[in-house]
């Protein structure tokens, strides 16, 4: 049985195998949300425009970045990847 706020092979938020071993991690400002203004735009958004870090060292094997500008109102299944092997 997995609880709802673990992360785990079957929870609500997986649509696929992959994403069992994926994690998100998302900036928090001190309102308790990841954006500020109404998060109707990309620049609304904390993290948005920063580095990113990986959590583990290794090797990057494969980068996705041909994905056009999203619209953060939606919900956008062809996101930016970055795999990394240890």
């Amino acid at each position: 049985m997995v609880r709802l706020n673990e992360h785990g092979y079957q929870d609500l938020y997986k649509r696929y195998l992959a994403e069992a071993f994926a994690y998100d991690f998302i900036q928090v400002g001190a309102n308790g949300k990841s954006y500020h203004k109404d998060g109707k735009h990309n620049s609304d958004y904390y993290a948005y425009g920063k580095n990113v870090l990986a959590t583990k060292d290794g090797s990057v094997v494969f980068v996705r970045t041909d994905v056009y500008e999203n619209d953060p109102r939606k919900t956008n299944l062809n996101t930016h990847r970055v795999a990394i092997s240890s």
